[in-house]
C-alpha cells in the first residue's frame, strides 16, 4: 500500500504542470485481498476564462494598452513585455502576455 500511495503521489507531483489544461482523477478501489487499486484518468480542461480582444482591453481607444490597462486585464510585469514601446503593448505583446 505505502508503494501505491508513493507512487500516486509522483504521478500527481509529475502532472502539476500538464494539469493546467487537464484534470487528474484518481480513483482508488479496494480489492479482495485487501491491497488498493489507484485507478487514474485524464481529461482536458476547458479553460475558465475567456480572454479579452485587444480592441476591448484597449479601454480608451488609443490603439495601445498602457499600464493601468494591462493591470486591470491581470498583466502584472509590464515591463517584461512591452518592448517595441516602454509605454504601451501592442497586440502582439498584449496577447504574448495574456498567454503566459
Amino acid at each position: 500500500m505505502k508503494k501505491i500511495l508513493m507512487m500516486s503521489l509522483a504521478v500527481l507531483v509529475g502532472s502539476v504542470a500538464y494539469a493546467q489544461s487537464t484534470e487528474t482523477i484518481f480513483i482508488i478501489q479496494d480489492t479482495k485481498d485487501g491491497e488498493q487499486v489507484v485507478d487514474v484518468h485524464y481529461r482536458e480542461k476547458t479553460s475558465d476564462f475567456e480572454i479579452d480582444s485587444f480592441t476591448e482591453a484597449d479601454q480608451n481607444g488609443d490603439g495601445c494598452i498602457d499600464r493601468t490597462e494591462a493591470r486591470d486585464k491581470g498583466i502584472m510585469d509590464f515591463n517584461r513585455f512591452a518592448t517595441s514601446n516602454p509605454q504601451c503593448l501592442n497586440e502582439e505583446e498584449y496577447l504574448r502576455a495574456m498567454h503566459e
